[in-house]
């Protein structure tokens, strides 16, 4: 679908929203069913909010092989995701080609669960310690968001777990599937008058489609949430994960792929490539609401023992420590003037992340001498000031942030030298939003935001000279955002179009080089361009039968960049496809019964700044089938790929020697038992 296709559908629809317009007193003041945006930290109408927000509510007996968050946000506008049979580099998500450049984990999106940040003060998320079987809902807020959520909010993933238990019950659950999956999950909660508590164990192994690939991890996660009275709530969390095994295949050439995709790469096997991590997390939540007043505060703190294994020699393991906490509030004060209604916040952020990095020989697989030990720090400041107006059917969001962010190092390997270096990194996130209300059904918005990116420790500290310090060549990254959009709202059907115009400069790109395969190193383009459209459509065909619709097209193109005196002005950015989405149909002829046929698309990809190599568009085909068995007992069956359509599940950009390609299983077929009690 082009761009000069969507630009005829967005035509037709603003001229049925004229029709539409003209039947209606537009100075009619209209009233729209409120909900609570915990993204945005408001109770508004998604209708007429001026951003493309989308919200996904789950069921509690989720009927996805509960494997990877690429499974729970494929359907959803304006997202991609890659990497996901790959447990040692983590998903890869992209929101309008945010985050595209990871080499490992997510960059350039924020991610929040439960109202408190994932990610890292320095822009780093992961999600091996996510509890994917407790996820109640999801808020996505595409575009630049860092009015309020500071760094590396090029998009913004707000994840809410299950918090409110109906009785006290326990629940089991076992899962076998192809490739050697296993998962074991035991839930459980207690319900008083004003408390609630949440509890899960899990268990979770997988030997993997290709050589080398293998996956185990077990998690803990504790939830207490306390009415203290009837206007303040407080919610305590505690996240404990265990992954002692994360094995890396490695990247694969094309002849590789198409002759033997399950193969592991050589060096990869001779040096052990993989990773193990041990982590614990724990965070305070609370909500103070009094008649026009709204107080909101968290604080947490988390500690991450990672060790890492590269496929070569010089500094090829890694010993991480890291620990990063932080707190941040907000308070809020809502307000009426005739037909003028307002809420007016402030708040701010603050988090410290404290990395102790060591580098060693890998001797195959065995730790050998020193060559790196530094102690890296980050830390964060941000203030905001938020404006809400409803006036009529207009509607104003707007808002300003500064945020200063001082990050540094320690180099205790002299060796080579003291390379110990400070830098300090400001930013100001101005944001305006407008959107207005034609119907009871429809409304128009713009939105103009700008965001900033900083290098993260790990690629500051990934330095193509060989030795400790930081990349001193990494610059932040700042974009510019303007959307407009189309949102209806019907009893059966929710929609929306979007089109977004993103301009970059100093974009983080990452390389490759011959001296040091297998490790990712980073660099500042010129500027780049992104633009295109999102369409989202659900609509409920009868009381039993429900579809959605996602599609999404684009262009994403460097504007200004030149590398090595080779210049890739009007280039397509790597790893990223012009056109993406969805379609699913699903089928519940009765309590706790569905039937859901999904059918994803991805388009044609370049793997590298030079678009020398493409690589083709796919469909793919998955079918999950639930239903109960006894009154306490319930079955979900299931297939992924189910066409065994043969693609690369990852795309390793700008790699050395062709190694772009991670071939994704075939056919995968799964069945989980889950008793109730």
């Amino acid at each position: 679908v082009s761009l000069k296709c969507m630009k005829k559908i967005v035509i037709l629809l603003l001229f049925c929203c004229a029709q539409l317009h003209g039947q209606k007193d537009s100075l009619a003041v209209i009233s729209l069913q409120e909900v609570e945006l915990k993204s945005v930290r408001l109770n508004t109408s998604m209708l007429r909010f001026p951003a493309a927000l989308v919200r996904k509510q789950l069921a509690i007996d989720y009927a996805g092989p509960q494997q990877s968050l690429q499974e729970y946000i494929e359907d959803l506008p304006g997202v991609i995701s890659f990497n996901r049979t790959n447990f040692a580099q983590d998903l890869r998500l992209s929101i309008r080609g945010f985050g595209a450049r990871s080499a490992f984990g997510i960059r350039g999106i924020k991610l929040v669960v439960d109202g408190i940040p994932e990610t890292t003060p320095d822009g780093q998320g992961q999600l091996d310690n996510l509890p994917l079987a407790l996820l109640s809902s999801i808020e996505l807020a595409r575009g630049p968001n860092s009015l309020r959520f500071g760094n590396a909010a090029g998009g913004v993933l707000y994840l809410n777990t299950l918090e409110n238990s109906e009785k006290n019950r326990n629940s089991f659950a076992i899962q076998q599937g192809s490739f050697g999956q296993a998962n074991y999950q035991w839930t459980g909660g207690l319900k008083s008058d004003n408390t609630h508590f949440i509890y899960q164990a899990s268990h979770a192994r997988n030997e993997g489609y290709r050589n080398h690939s293998s996956f185990s991890s077990s998690m803990v996660n504790l939830k207490l949430k306390q009415q203290l009275n009837p206007n303040t709530k407080v919610v305590v969390q505690l996240n404990i994960t265990n992954s002692p095994e994360a094995l890396d295949a490695g990247g694969q050439t094309v002849e590789e792929l198409n002759t033997n995709p399950n193969s592991a790469r050589d060096r990869n096997v001779q040096f052990d490539a993989g990773e193990s991590i041990q982590h614990i997390k724990s965070g305070i939540h609370l909500n103070h609401q009094k008649g026009e007043n709204a107080f909101e505060f968290y604080a947490f703190t988390s500690e991450r023992d990672f060790e890492g294994r590269l496929p070569f020699n010089f500094g090829g393991w890694i010993n991480l420590e890291r620990s990063y906490s932080g707190h941040g509030g907000s308070y809020a004060r809502s307000w009426k003037r005739e037909n003028l209604e307002g809420n007016s916040q402030i708040g701010y952020a603050y988090g410290r992340q404290q990395d102790i990095r060591s580098r060693f020989i890998n001797n195959d697989g065995s730790q050998g001498a020193l060559t790196l030990n530094q102690k890296e720090f980050f830390h964060s400041f941000g203030a905001y000031f938020i404006q809400h107006l409803n006036y009529l059917n207009w509607t104003l969001n707007a808002g300003v942030r500064w945020d200063n962010n001082q990050l540094g190092l320690n180099d205790y390997f002299t060796a080579d030298g003291v390379n110990s270096a400070e830098k300090s990194l400001k930013a100001f996130s101005p944001q305006l939003g407008i959107s207005y209300a034609l119907s009871s059904t429809f409304a128009f918005f713009f939105n103009h935001a700008k965001s900033y990116e900083t290098p993260s420790l790990s690629e500051l500290s990934a330095d193509p000279d060989g030795g400790g310090g930081f990349n001193e060549g990494l610059g932040i990254q700042e974009a510019i955002n303007r959307e407009f959009g189309l949102n209806f709202k019907s009893n059966r059907t929710r929609a929306s179009l979007v089109y977004f115009n993103i301009t970059t400069k100093n974009d983080l790109v990452p390389y490759r080089l011959a001296s040091f395969q297998g490790r990712t190193f980073y660099r500042n383009a010129g500027s780049t361009l992104r633009r295109g459209w999102e369409l989202f459509v659900s609509h409920q065909l009868h009381a039993k039968w429900n579809t959605q619709l996602t599609w999404n097209s684009g262009e994403f193109t460097y504007s200004d960049y030149e590398n090595n005196g080779t210049r890739f002005d009007g280039n397509r950015l790597p790893g990223l496809p012009n056109n993406f989405g969805q379609w699913n149909l699903n089928f519940m002829p009765k309590k706790d019964w569905q039937v859901r046929y999904a059918r994803t698309y991805r388009g044609e990809i370049f793997a590298d700044d030079g678009n020398a190599t493409s690589i083709a568009a796919f469909w793919r085909d998955d079918l999950q089938l639930k239903l109960p068995v006894k009154q306490q007992l319930g079955l979900v069956l299931g297939a992924n790929n189910i066409f065994n359509v043969h693609y690369s599940d990852n795309i390793r950009i700008n790699a050395f020697g062709g190694r772009f390609y991670e071939a994704a299983p075939g056919r995968e077929v799964y069945a989980r038992l889950h008793y109730h009690f």
